[in-house]
């Protein structure tokens, strides 16, 4: 006994329309279809079916091939795509042999309706970024381009489907699609030209018959024609802005003369997501493209089974003439019946039909798919982690970028190619000034999104989270606001420059921490004020250079302290200086305690040593009594004079000796009494009267001779 595959291959010999269904015979026989096709958009074929079984498994077939092949006078077409669903609708009318059950088959691109994702491609073209979306379905598709497509710096699939994020890319770059459909697969077809679209053999050219025909031909033919003209805008003008070059004009145009008077009608599309005006030249042409393509179409009802989506024939014998030309097939109807199997009710109106409402275009005009498929718009801000190369604690480049990982993101590996470069919001940008702080590999920042594409990050703020807390612990210091920053690399928490305000009341405070260096620089006044004390402790040298005068005003006591406890043990040039400086400048300046007895005192102490040196003069100006007490020896020395005077008393007391050496002269005057020693031994002594009185004698030796000449001399 033959079995169910074996019957439907028998009454399958010599129909139009067969089916295949799965990879292994099934036993079904076609009974009728329709359904839908077209350029950019997805078919749906429903299939009704007959079997003799009412216990298929219509489960397992869910996913699996359906294949139609249409008989033709030249080579057999194909029609096919994978189930989506499959349902038993009950018992065929007028007997109980056969079972009616539907299928409706899509092309496998319809798959891709169900995968959602988030996922970020860089650097890569639209076709590139396509296969690499498409390639893991495992189903069969190539590209046909004309065009060259330039890398995408960024492209994000964001909350959509495969399918979605598919179709707005083509959309995006007036790429078509279309499915060419062979014995065991269907294959997707990614086209920029009309004219890569091909003939099929034995229908370059459809013969076109008017309906009043009282006898239409049985061959394929056309009939039916309906022509539709649109008005639409004669201009379209697109703009963008692009920070890289932020000056340049990237407006661009494209205008058609029509004849109407609305030509001058513009729209006006702005962002035209481009960075470049040559892109923007492209755009601009395709959505020119894309505005009248629809303008100018046309329909037909067909019997030509060979005639398919996306091919290209002649139409010839058209009464209205201008509409001999060469078409390309941008959409199909299909209601296709086969006719009555002879063990299947006895109505003979239900044979076999073939009929096609075909939508057509010149193949003179350029056709580009419409964007009707929105882009996803984020819903607002969202947190991500900045990142950046393995071992870098900051990542940048001279836009003060950086990358982040976002949260959804499943695919990167949180290093420096998660994502594009970033700009991040300042509270300060302006031309070579501003304020700037580079967000640091593993902060949490703020993401927000230009017109809320998600093409276009940029980073508005950051926050702490539990693993990076704020400086300083809240809310115990909740008064307190400043910033603290981080040595960079391998910085912590105790290596940092800190600018920190504290408000609390009756503590208010500024601090300023610098971790190394700190410098200011005034290029005109700088003036302080303190209220009240000012302390400052230097752990190592202090110097000050003065290029004009140095001024200091001490209303109470000044002392200064030089030595082990107080800034050094060395002083420096600039501070010796300043040091030798002090009782002259005291001169110079209403100082009280120097210059005004009893209001204060000045103190100078030095553990070791004061060493005093001038280029000049030094003076000295002491009102009342000035009292020098040396422990050891006094020595003082003078390159060519010194000179002693006194208004009154001069005293010299020794304990033991005065000594008095000169080897030039020795002279002491007092009035007319003179003494006068010379180093060639002469020895004067002169002046009105010489007196001796000695208790115990005067004695005289010389060894030549003693002269005395006087008018009178009295010996007693």
């Amino acid at each position: 006994m033959p079995s169910i595959a074996d019957l439907s291959n028998m009454l399958n010999t010599d129909r139009v329309i067969r089916v295949s269904v799965g990879a292994e015979p099934s036993g079904f026989l076609f009974d009728a279809m329709q359904g839908t096709d077209g350029l950019s958009t997805l078919s749906e074929y429903r299939v009704r079916l007959l079997h003799r079984s009412m216990h298929v498994d219509v489960g397992s077939l869910l996913g699996q091939p359906l294949t139609l092949t249409i008989e033709t006078p030249a080579t057999p077409r194909y029609l096919g795509g994978v189930i989506a669903s499959f349902a038993l609708l009950g018992q065929a009318d007028g007997t109980d042999r056969y079972f009616v059950y539907e299928a409706v088959a899509v092309p496998w691109l319809w798959l891709a309706t169900h995968k959602r994702d988030f996922r970020i491609y860089q650097n890569q073209s639209v076709p590139d970024t396509i296969k690499q979306v498409l390639a893991p379905y495992g189903y069969a598709f190539e590209f046909e381009l004309a065009e060259n497509y330039e890398p995408r710096v960024y492209c994000v699939q964001y909350d959509e489907s495969d399918f979605h994020f598919v179709s707005r890319l083509l959309e995006a770059e007036g790429i078509h699609y279309y499915f060419r459909h062979a014995q065991d697969e269907h294959t997707l077809v990614m086209s920029d030209e009309v004219h890569s679209h091909k003939t099929v053999p034995g229908y370059e050219q459809v013969r076109y018959f008017a309906e009043d025909k009282l006898t239409l031909p049985r061959q394929d033919y056309m009939t039916g024609m309906a022509v539709y003209q649109g008005l639409r805008p004669g201009r379209y003008t697109t703009n963008d802005y692009n920070f890289v070059t932020p000056n340049a004009d990237l407006k661009a145009r494209q205008q058609i003369q029509l004849p109407h008077e609305h030509s001058q009608t513009e729209v006006y599309d702005w962002p035209g997501n481009y960075g470049d005006t040559a892109l923007g030249e492209r755009y601009a042409r395709q959505r020119m493209e894309e505005q009248h393509h629809v303008r100018n179409t046309r329909t037909l009802r067909s019997t030509a089974r060979g005639v398919a989506t996306g091919s290209r024939f002649n139409l010839t014998g058209c009464p209205r003439t201008e509409e001999n030309r060469e078409y390309l097939v941008l959409a199909t109807r299909y209601d296709l019946k086969e006719n009555n199997y002879s063990s299947v009710g006895n109505d003979a109106s239900q044979g076999h039909r073939c009929l096609f409402n075909l939508t057509v275009q010149d193949t003179k005009l350029p056709f580009r798919p419409p964007r009707i498929t929105e882009k996803p718009r984020s819903r607002g801000p969202q947190t991500a982690v900045v990142v950046g190369p393995q071992g870098k604690e900051i990542w940048t480049d001279e836009y003060g970028r950086v990358k982040v990982h976002f949260h959804w993101d499943r695919y990167d590996k949180r290093d420096e190619n998660s994502s594009c470069w970033i700009r991040v919001s300042s509270s300060w940008a302006s031309g070579n000034f501003g304020a700037i702080q580079v967000p640091r590999i593993g902060d949490e920042v703020i993401v927000d999104f230009l017109n809320g594409d998600p093409d276009y990050p940029i980073i508005t703020g950051r926050v702490y989270n539990a693993a990076k807390m704020p400086p300083w612990k809240l809310p115990d210091n909740e008064t307190q606001m400043g910033i603290y920053t981080r040595s960079s690399p391998g910085g912590n928490y105790h290596t940092a420059n800190a600018l920190r305000f504290e408000d609390k009341a009756g503590q208010e405070e500024i601090y300023v921490l610098a971790q190394k260096d700190r410098n200011e620089k005034t290029k005109n006044n700088h003036t302080e004020r303190i209220d009240n004390n000012w302390v400052q402790s230097v752990g190592n040298h202090k110097a000050i250079e003065v290029d004009g005068n140095h001024s200091e005003s001490v209303h109470g006591n000044m002392t200064l302290h030089v030595g082990p406890s107080g800034v050094g043990r060395v002083l420096s040039d600039s501070f010796r200086k300043l040091v030798n400086g002090i009782a002259d400048v005291a001169k110079a300046l209403p100082i009280p305690g120097i210059n005004q007895l009893g209001r204060g005192v000045y103190s100078l102490f030095a553990d070791q040593a004061i060493n005093e040196a001038t280029a000049g003069v030094k003076t000295e100006f002491v009102g009342l009594t000035k009292t020098v007490t040396v422990g050891g020896t006094i020595v003082e020395s003078a390159g060519h004079s010194i000179q002693l005077t006194s208004g009154s008393n001069i005293s010299v007391d020794a304990a033991n000796t005065v000594s008095m050496t000169s080897n030039g002269e020795f002279h002491v005057q007092v009035g007319k009494s003179e003494l006068r020693l010379t180093a060639d031994g002469f020895i004067r002594l002169s002046g009105d009267t010489l007196f001796l009185n000695f208790e115990n004698g005067i004695e005289m030796q010389a060894t030549n001779e003693i002269a005395l000449s006087s008018k009178k001399i009295n010996l007693n």
